[in-house]
């Protein structure tokens, strides 16, 4: 398998302990102003139109399973989220495992079939 590719942002902060240990302070203010760069540039990004229909999604889905009160299965919901009538299983499940990995969602699996329950 190969290797994480480090980000820029790892790598200059790499550069900063090296340059640290070298007691070179100019460098270290080079690499800290680096860093500064990237970071503006990310705190400007918006998200894509993707990202926020899955938000939308998500939201949705929070709202549905509170409603519903019990577990419910992928086909359940997909009925009960307005546009996700024709979504995949798997298009669900990528919406679901976030909700589930933060706490949000709960997921039970009885018989093979699973369930999502608000938690």
């Amino acid at each position: 398998m190969a290797e994480k590719k480090l980000t820029q942002k790892e790598l200059f902060t790499e550069a900063i302990e090296v340059a640290t240990q070298a007691n070179r302070p100019d460098l270290v203010k080079f690499f800290e102003e680096r860093i500064a760069v990237l970071d503006k540039k990310t705190a400007n990004r918006k998200p894509t139109k993707a990202q926020e229909a899955t938000t939308a999604f998500r939201e949705a889905i929070v709202e549905a399973l509170t409603t519903a009160g019990k577990g419910v299965t992928i086909a359940e919901l997909k009925v009960m989220v307005e546009g996700l009538e024709d979504a995949t299983p798997q298009k669900m499940t990528g919406l679901l495992n976030p909700l589930v990995k933060d706490g949000t969602v709960t997921r039970t699996v009885d018989k093979k079939v699973a369930f999502f329950a608000i938690a």
